[in-house]
């Protein structure tokens, strides 16, 4: 039995007053419970179609669905539909909104009139999630590009969303940051929260995605779950995506014969290291019996 997605394109078409093309016909579905990343060039559409998954824009034809019935454009129903669908913009300043990084973070569930004592904890717990408990009374513009990323996706999990999409979220953070943050996404997952990543970070996706859907020109062009994507790497090329890091290093120590071809490539540079680290292991254990 299909598990109904949690949301869904059908056929949607917007285009900008402006009159550029932002999504034309384009159809898909992200499943609940999943790790979902959208790629694709820039001004392939993906910042619009998180746009629309979270309500701020309205399709001009087609429809968005949230577990399986159309969207509520109304004011109550947008309110709903955020508490349940939270949004981390590319650039944080456009999101926060309040002076401390405790107000801020509060403002999401005092806008639904949560009881004061469910707001507190809430907030506590969100900002311990992204380890900002020890900024909480930092004025937001004291803080670096990072930490106000963080107190975005607080305001977020504050709301206890069930789906979490992120737009770009490793733009713009050293590899520290991109490091916590990582395991940010796992925490959520291992929670069971649908997220839902916008990235042109292919190796990112690779790791951590268990489905891509591939954005061009406002329409879905491709969609793989993650044990397809070693047998399409020509057509990721052609649709200008290019291939993993790890992949491509990992198929060229095939051809090379340092390696065996394994059931299931790895999709990490971890990965890839415990593998090499395996078959020197058994190298040596065989030298070793044939002395």
């Amino acid at each position: 039995m299909m598990t109904q997605p949690i949301l869904a394109l059908q056929d949607v078409s917007f285009t900008y007053p402006d009159g550029s093309r932002g999504l034309t016909h384009c159809t898909l579905e992200v499943a609940r419970g999943s790790r979902t990343a959208i790629l694709g060039d820039n001004g392939a559409g993906k910042t619009t179609l998180c746009l629309h998954l979270n309500g701020i824009l309205r399709p001009q034809s087609g429809q968005v669905l949230w577990n399986g019935s159309p969207l509520d454009y109304s004011r109550r129903g947008l309110k709903q539909l955020r508490s349940r669908v939270g949004l981390v913009f590319q650039n944080p300043d456009a999101q926060l909104l309040s002076a401390s990084v405790r107000e801020d973070v509060s403002f999401g569930p005092m806008n639904l009139g949560w009881d004061h004592g469910i707001i507190r904890e809430r907030v506590e717990k969100s900002l311990a999630a992204v380890g900002l408990s020890e900024l909480a009374e930092k004025p937001v513009h004291n803080l670096s590009f990072g930490q106000k990323k963080r107190v975005c996706l607080a305001g977020v999990l504050a709301m206890q969303p069930e789906v979490i999409i992120l737009d770009e979220p490793f733009s713009s953070l050293d590899v520290g940051m991109r490091r916590d943050l990582h395991s940010i996404l796992e925490s959520l997952s291992a929670a069971g929260i649908t997220v839902l990543i916008c990235s042109h970070d292919l190796d990112f996706a690779y790791e951590w995605a268990d489905r891509w859907h591939i954005i061009e020109a406002g329409q879905l062009a491709a969609s793989y779950g993650m044990a397809e994507v070693p047998q399409v790497f020509t057509h990721l090329t052609a649709l200008g995506l290019g291939i993993p890091k790890v992949a491509e290093l990992y198929q060229e120590l095939v051809n090379a014969e340092v390696l065996p071809p394994f059931t299931a490539s790895p999709r990490s540079h971890a990965d890839l290291l415990l593998l090499i680290r395996q078959l020197r292991n058994a190298v040596h254990r065989n030298t070793g019996r044939s002395r």
